[in-house]
């Protein structure tokens, strides 16, 4: 047998490598290999965290006032992309030496993410658990308490969220509606900055619309011109069980807000609860009236919510479980890649290149472990 050449001792030498995935196999590859663009551009920066914070803070006021109003928040990822945009514009050209360039489209991301969380996070609870809560045992919760509460609940959410990322994201590529809208308003933005301009005018039109309509009905001023003033309610023509409509709480609310509302939910979800408020409040509380549920000398918002709250919760929770527990194969793959904490480290950006941008499974049990721990004694 001839003897062994240099080339071939060294290749014997050299330690084995592991099979690396095929990126046309593997989608988190292929994403990575071809779309990925972390690395090239900033993304994480500290101007985009203070412009979502700033944006999150004015629309997590605004989403608490029409929770309130209304029972449900509204997405803001859409509105602080188009007013962030717009508000950089305007600063690079007053202030060129402080603002040197535009956000990157990844900043951009970043700062909407920052809003999103920021406009959404605190109103979750507060519109819901909270009031009811108060509502219940006529009680005001400490604010101290209430804002720990409010935090640990967040963090929860938000460590909840690390092994069902990956899965649901990078492999099985869902759309998610509220994140497709804000990635196609940014591409538009970015290629197109007269349009993003112009939108941002039609916003702060809207807005005007919107403080002088609620002034001019609110405020009560000026109380001397009485034609000025715009009611709060117009009443709908006709009675129910000799009843005025307004007392089953059917008339039209003079408020932007719930046009507002509709605008940004849609066509099929603002008819299916037009269709869900005339069987409740032109029906069913007609009917809970004849047989003694409803007393009509106290008929209300809050007498026929009393009623109708058991039904239209229960309905929730169980078409909710039920859309969870359809799901269950995306769920249980998601949660599988958590017993690879307690086994076997396989975080090698050679076995897998998207440990490298990933969160680690290992701080899903620390975040969920510390956050449970502090709501449980909140």
């Amino acid at each position: 047998m001839p003897p062994a050449t240099e080339e071939e001792i060294v290749e014997a030498e050299r330690p084995a490598t592991p099979d690396l995935p095929d990126p046309d196999k593997d989608p988190e590859l292929h994403w990575f290999r071809t779309v990925y663009q972390g690395d090239n551009m900033p993304q994480l920066t500290f101007r985009a965290v203070v412009m979502g914070s700033f944006l999150g803070v004015i629309m997590c006021a605004s989403n608490m006032y029409v929770g309130l109003k209304t029972g449900w928040g509204l997405g803001v990822a859409i509105t602080a992309c188009i007013m962030s945009f717009a508000i950089y514009k305007t600063l690079r050209t007053a202030f060129p030496r402080w603002f040197g360039s535009d956000m990157s489209l990844l900043e951009n991301n970043c700062m909407q993410s920052t809003a999103q969380s920021a406009g959404s996070s605190v109103c979750s609870v507060t519109v819901s658990a909270i009031p009811a809560y108060l509502m219940l045992t006529h009680t005001q919760m400490a604010w101290p308490v209430l804002g720990a509460w409010v935090f640990f609940l967040a963090v929860l959410g938000v460590f909840l969220a690390v092994p069902m990322k990956r899965q649901m994201i990078n492999v099985e590529q869902l759309k998610f509606p509220s994140g497709t809208a804000a990635a196609e308003t940014l591409r538009s933005l970015h290629s197109e900055g007269g349009e993003a301009m112009d939108k941002a005018k039609s916003l702060g039109w809207a807005g005007l619309f919107g403080i002088v309509l609620t002034w001019f009905r609110d405020s009560g001023w000026p109380a001397s011109v009485k034609w000025l003033r715009i009611p709060s309610m117009l009443p709908f023509p006709g009675r129910i069980l000799g009843i005025d409509l307004a007392k089953y709480t059917i008339y039209f609310d003079m408020s932007s807000i719930m046009v507002a509302a509709g605008a940004i939910m849609g066509w099929k979800i603002a008819w299916s609860l037009l269709l869900g408020a005339t069987i409740n409040y032109a029906w069913l509380a007609p009917w809970m009236i004849k047989i003694g549920a409803i007393d009509p000398a106290h008929l209300g918002y809050r007498e026929i919510v009393r009623w109708s709250t058991w039904t239209g919760a229960s309905m929730m929770v169980t078409s909710g479980l039920l859309m969870f527990f359809m799901q269950w194969r995306t769920i249980l793959t998601a949660f599988s890649g958590i017993a690879d904490i307690f086994g076997k480290k396989v975080q090698d950006d050679v076995v897998d290149p998207m440990a490298r941008i990933e969160v680690p499974n290992s701080w899903f049990v620390t975040g969920v472990t510390i956050s449970g721990v502090a709501l449980a004694y909140m």
